[in-house]
């Protein structure tokens, strides 16, 4: 009796799933049912055409499809099994989250079946069935869970794996059906948030879909709830939109009466913690400091570089009697960079445990040397600080040590990777007198020259309140800011600068207080050859900047980045002048060396070589109109 209930049910299930298909009558296969995929399943074409080889190739074939929680990864199982279902005999569905939760399903199906309830018995059950089946292995995210001992090794059984664990690609068949899961299309997304909310395609409909989409990073658990809140509360997007903006936490963390499709019943903020709460303490130490960076392309070099040189800096990481605003700003990051440290030496494989870490659960991703967050992640992991001006203060002083040290090439790709981080992650309040500094020389090597400015001016404002008027690093921040304004083209305020103290008081102590050939004093000078460019005092200008353009030649050379900006600078002083021919040979000269010191993408380059092609367009059309006509 109970043998034919077991068949009668086999054959039920089986018509659910397609034909009857012999070699599995007998066999109780329904205890592990599949459910259907959602009614509002949108988009996804291409990667399902991607993956339909999977069920049409002979032999065992065993796919992954890895993706942060919430992405979509069960619901892209399911629906590949309903587009094949006529090609199985039966789809399995089993909880793949823990050991006991796989060992029951096993079990149930060893029950029902009356064999063994090992494993390897279930196995061996499923390979003697004259059928193909397909498993579905889900939810496997934990990496402490061996999946192999549950994945079958007979040819007649095709397996799907869902995980945020990137590791269980180990167990792919082939390389192509190794899937990670990219969030939905702006169009995907968009379609499926009006599908859930029941709005019609109006176009003021369709624009607040595509700024809530946008707003939720496209990630589709986000925009299925989203969709689910605003149609049982019947708000409106707009509405949704703004009280997303108001309570954002609040609203990733509600949970309707209904679960998702009958199975989802995990909220966005829930999933996060889910993953979250598998990291190692120092894995979720990393995670927050990377929340105040800018969510996208963070380069994990600037950990190795801040770890490198934090006790080889030559300047004061704090200032004489500086009030910092986090008072264990610089102590904090010195201990969280020793965790990758021993002996002062970068430990990279102690490093790279953290970054396996958090990409085992899907919280960040990483393309080549950078690591990414969702934007959602990104903000969920910011919700979960405790302690957000101490964590943020550590975030500031990883990224301004990891910054460029010099004019060169290297420097300036560096600083443009650096940059989106600087200009999320800046806030003046919580900087030092040395962050400020560190930060305007990202901004200026990228051409951000009246951010620099800002940012310098602060600085410069502490070294004179804190250090006086007449200590060297006050005169370094002077001279800095005044070039900054000699860049941004604010001469008035460059030559308020410089006569502020260096003008009339300094500059006679130059030669014996600092040397005739420093880079300070060499520096100022240039700086002052420009604010008499700048005010037509072009003979003044040429006879300083001749000077500078010497000393740096002899003492730093001809390929030093200050020697080429005193070198561009007197050769506008000589077009000026009307010595057109030296102006365009010294140019010539500055744009060949920025090209092999900068590059030539570098602001300081493009700006030398627009003004030489200028100036040879002004000569070509003298030239031509000096010459006279024949005939």
């Amino acid at each position: 009796m109970q043998a034919a209930l077991h068949l009668k049910t086999a054959i039920q299930v089986n018509e659910i799933h397609g034909a009857i298909v012999p070699g599995t009558r007998g066999a109780n296969l329904s205890v592990l049912a599949c459910a259907t995929p959602s009614a509002h399943f949108t988009g996804r074409s291409g990667i399902l055409d991607d993956l339909s080889s999977t069920s049409t190739t002979p032999g065992r074939q065993v796919v992954t499809i890895i993706g942060k929680g919430g992405s979509g990864k069960t619901q892209l199982a399911l629906k590949l099994a309903e587009i094949h279902n006529g090609r199985f005999a039966h789809v399995l569905f089993v909880d793949a989250s823990s050991t006991d939760s796989l060992r029951a399903n096993f079990k149930k199906l060893a029950d029902a079946n009356g064999i063994a309830n090992e494993v390897s018995d279930v196995l061996a059950f499923l390979a003697q069935l004259r059928a193909e089946l397909l498993l579905i292995l889900d939810n496997a995210d934990d990496p402490k869970v061996d999946l192999g001992p549950f994945i079958p090794r007979s040819g007649n059984v095709k397996v799907v794996i869902t995980s945020r664990n990137v590791e269980v690609v180990i167990h792919t068949s082939k390389s192509q059906y190794s899937l990670e899961l990219p969030d939905l299309g702006l169009g995907e997304a968009v379609d499926l948030l009006l599908s859930r909310t029941g709005a019609g395609r109006t176009d003021i409909n369709l624009a607040d879909a595509q700024t809530l989409a946008n707003t939720m990073g496209c990630l589709a658990l986000a925009v299925t709830a989203a969709g689910a809140y605003i149609a049982s509360s019947h708000c409106t997007i707009q509405k949704y939109i703004a009280l997303l903006q108001k309570r954002r936490q609040d609203m990733l963390s509600r949970r309707g009466g209904q679960t998702l499709d009958g199975y989802y019943q995990g909220t966005v903020f829930s999933t996060f913690e889910l993953s979250y709460s598998r990291l190692s303490p120092l894995a979720q130490q990393f995670l927050q400091i990377c929340s105040f960076y800018h969510f996208a392309d963070i380069p994990s070099i600037i950990f190795e570089r801040a770890a490198v040189r934090f006790d080889k800096v030559d300047f004061p990481l704090v200032l004489r009697g500086e009030i910092l605003p986090v008072p264990t700003m610089v102590e904090d990051t010195l201990v969280f960079l020793k965790n990758f440290l021993t002996e002062g030496s970068w430990e990279p494989l102690w490093f790279q445990d953290i970054i396996r870490e958090i990409l085992s659960v899907s919280l960040m991703s990483c393309s080549g040397p950078f690591l990414s967050f969702h934007p959602l992640i990104h903000q969920c992991v910011q919700d979960v600080v405790q302690d957000k001006p101490r964590v943020h203060a550590t975030a500031l002083q990883i990224l301004a040590i990891s910054g460029p040290l010099s004019d060169n090439l290297e420097s300036y790709h560096l600083a443009q990777q650096l940059l989106p981080h600087v200009n999320h992650s800046y806030d003046p309040d919580m900087c030092s007198a040395t962050l400020s500094c560190e930060f305007a020389y990202v901004w200026s090597l990228t051409g951000y020259h009246s951010k620099a400015a800002a940012s310098k001016e602060r600085q410069f404002v502490l070294c004179l309140n804190l250090l006086g008027p007449n200590d060297a690093h006050t005169l370094w921040v002077q001279n800095f800011l005044a070039e900054l304004y000699k860049l941004n083209g604010e001469f008035d305020k460059a030559q308020d600068v410089l006569a502020q103290t260096l003008l009339h008081k300094i500059i006679p102590q130059f030669p014996e207080a600092l040397g005739k050939r420093s880079r300070l004093f060499l520096g100022l000078k240039d700086t002052l050859g420009a604010v008499y460019l700048a005010g037509g005092k072009y003979a003044e200008a040429e006879g300083v900047l001749r000077d500078v353009v010497q000393q740096q030649m002899e003492t730093y050379g001809e390929l030093d980045n200050c020697t080429l900006d005193a070198m561009h600078g007197l050769a506008l002083v000589r077009w000026e002048l009307g010595n057109q021919e030296t102006a365009v040979q010294m140019m010539d000269a500055v744009c060949r060396g920025r090209r092999q010191v900068l590059g030539q993408g570098h602001p300081d380059t493009r700006k030398s070589q627009d003004k030489l092609h200028d100036w040879r367009l002004t000569s070509n059309n003298r030239n031509e109109q000096s010459t006279p006509c024949k005939g």
